[in-house]
């Protein structure tokens, strides 16, 4: 096993005012769509397991964990408009990591996704977590490269920052959305080394404070016997790791932005037709 790390760094408030006010990303509050949307869990009547949708990715000893859940998020989001896809880390992380692995931030990650896309896993043989060599490519100051011309077949459509649990909690249960969040890793409660048995629930946090990124699926469900909601998490620690890479949030109390410095919630939608088959 190779040792597992974190890496997430909070976003910086001006920087989110700033891509708000450019039209980068959206606030919920903002969204048409989710400014009115109510998460209501009484109406979970049956599991949705979104796990067909993703890839799990290994960050293999990095700091790339806002790298490999964006990378996954984003094929997540490409999933659910029915093209199986799956993308390159490297390509996400390369952009915002200043040509270190010291970590990146969400919002950064966003500002990417949304100007310059990712590209595919393979792509020019560079390797899922090699950073290096995504970072020497410099595609993003040079958009005539082979690899700015990839990844900008894949820019999101949409980006969107929550600044309330109940705001995240809605956009997934409308369906059509993959999410990044933070949670609190490498504490009593998310050991590096756990193991979950099919379906298992992740107990609550032990309040680690919030330092590794992870992707949402999507996926909702009821807990089997306690009947509280559930939401389903995707970690890039490898299929190692919880259930095949896996794990149900069981409970979510600690996801909100308003109980945890540095917990931020964002949801992703996929852009136009990619030139792949569904």
């Amino acid at each position: 096993m190779s040792e597992r790390r974190t890496g997430l760094l909070p976003s910086h408030p001006d920087t989110l005012k700033r891509l708000r006010d450019d039209g980068v990303i959206c606030y919920a509050s903002d969204h048409p769509l989710l400014k009115t949307a109510k998460f209501d869990p009484d109406a979970i009547t049956e599991e949705i397991d979104c796990r067909h949708q993703f890839t799990i990715e290994d960050q293999n000893g990095t700091n790339m964990c806002v790298g490999g859940s964006g990378a996954m998020a984003l094929g997540g989001a490409y999933a659910k408009e029915g093209f199986d896809v799956r993308f390159c880390p490297s390509a996400v992380y390369a952009p915002i990591c200043g040509g270190r692995d010291q970590g990146a931030n969400m919002a950064d990650c966003f500002e990417a996704l949304q100007k310059y896309g990712a590209w595919l896993a393979g792509f020019e043989g560079i390797d899922q977590f090699d950073w290096r060599s995504g970072y020497r490519t410099k595609f993003w100051k040079n958009s005539t490269s082979a690899y700015a011309i990839e990844a900008a077949k894949y820019r999101i459509l949409e980006g969107v920052f929550c600044e309330t649990l109940e705001e995240w909690l809605a956009g997934i249960q409308l369906g059509g959305w993959a999410g990044q969040f933070g949670i609190g890793a490498l504490g009593r409660n998310f050991p590096s080394d756990l193991v979950l048995p099919f379906g298992g629930s992740l107990a609550a946090f032990d309040g680690t404070g919030i330092n590794h990124a992870q992707a949402c699926t999507g996926g909702l469900r009821k807990h089997p016997t306690k009947g509280h909601a559930e939401i389903q998490g995707a970690n890039p620690w490898g299929e190692g790791w919880g259930d095949g890479g896996f794990y149900w949030c069981d409970p979510f109390d600690w996801l909100s932005p308003d109980s945890h410095r540095g917990q931020e919630l964002w949801l992703v939608r996929a852009t136009t037709i990619p030139e792949v088959s569904p």
